[in-house]
């Protein structure tokens, strides 16, 4: 049987091993992120980066009835593609995204919401990287009404 001390140990470890510091949490992320100044004057600013299940840096505009966009950073290097269960490229359609066309799936588990294909972005410094973006607002859901994105 196992006694408190030691689930109380075995928490911590899995909490520490699992939990990033600050400084892990930024370091590889891009300097900047692009913005939706259409999403910051309904919804208001986006969240600063946090983890994301798959694991991935992203930040989060939050729509105060219910739905949201999250941009998640992929990296520098080309990601791979998103494919469907039987090998097929996801595409259910396409929307524009700081002038790139870019094949969007419909993804989400409890919450329905379109995902993009990752698409490499260069900010005004000239630094480049690939991101993906989520939209789970009911407006969005058909790829239609997709805000405006700058650096």
């Amino acid at each position: 049987m196992l006694k408190i001390p030691a689930l109380a140990f075995c928490l911590c470890v899995i909490s520490c091993a699992t939990s990033p510091s600050s400084n892990e949490i930024g370091q590889g992320l891009p300097q900047q992120w692009p913005r939706s100044p259409q999403l910051e004057a309904t919804w208001g600013a986006a969240k600063n980066p946090s983890m994301l299940v798959t694991g991935q840096q992203a930040i989060s505009y939050i729509k105060p009835t219910g739905g949201s966009v999250d941009i998640a950073y992929e990296g520098k290097s080309k990601p791979r593609d998103i494919t469907t269960f039987d090998g097929r490229y996801a595409n259910d359609g396409t929307i524009s995204i700081m002038g790139q066309q870019v094949a969007y799936y419909f993804s989400g588990n409890e919450d329905p919401a379109i995902t993009t294909q990752a698409l490499q972005l260069t900010d005004p410094s000239g630094r480049q990287g690939w991101f993906s973006f989520q939209f789970s607002a009911p407006e969005h859901l058909k790829g239609k009404n997709i805000p405006s994105f700058q650096w």
